[in-house]
């Protein structure tokens, strides 16, 4: 069975190969744009979280709440902020509820 270090390598990759999708696509078709955009985020978010020890492969397999897990964990922790030169509370007032609201765009979260 493949490690968690292995998973994440592999949504890392999957990320990439649909953000290249997404250049290819931009401006022509707006809900594919943005069904692919919110896939790298979410994508990215599982690699962060699973090489983070912070999400189970499971747990990846099953979820689609990975990118708003991910930038309320950063924007709850002042010193990764400051790593990445960001503000903790515009992360939370800001960042957050755009990726809440990308994340329910995912057919199935959406109400």
């Amino acid at each position: 069975m493949a490690s968690e270090r292995e998973w994440a390598t592999g949504y890392y990759m999957q990320a990439l190969a649909d953000m290249r999708a997404a250049r290819i696509l931009q401006g022509q078709e707006p809900s594919v744009l943005a069904m692919l955009l919110q896939m790298v985020f979410e994508k990215i978010a599982k690699a962060a979280l699973l090489r983070g020890g912070q999400l189970t492969i499971d747990r990846a397999k099953g979820s689609h709440s990975a990118a708003s897990t991910l930038v309320h964990l950063i924007g709850n922790n002042s010193r990764v902020c400051k790593r990445l030169g960001l503000v903790p509370a515009t992360v939370r007032k800001l960042l957050a509820p755009v990726g809440d609201q990308l994340e329910r765009s995912h057919p199935s979260l959406s109400p």
